[in-house]
C-alpha cells in the first residue's frame, strides 16, 4: 500500500507554473525596488538597519 502524498497532475502543473512565474517576475521587481531612492532612509541605509 502506498502511503505517500498523492497530488493530482493538474494541481502539480499549476504549482510548477506558479513557482516559475515567481522566479521570473520577482527578481526584476526586487532589483528595481532596491535601486529606488525611496528604499533608503536619509543616511542611505535600507530600512531596519
Amino acid at each position: 500500500m502506498d502511503n505517500g502524498i498523492v497530488l493530482p497532475t493538474a494541481l502539480a502543473v499549476i504549482l510548477i507554473i506558479g513557482g516559475l512565474w515567481s522566479l521570473i517576475v520577482w527578481p526584476p521587481y526586487l532589483i528595481e525596488a532596491y535601486k529606488s531612492p525611496k528604499a533608503r532612509d536619509e543616511k542611505g541605509h535600507p530600512p531596519g538597519t
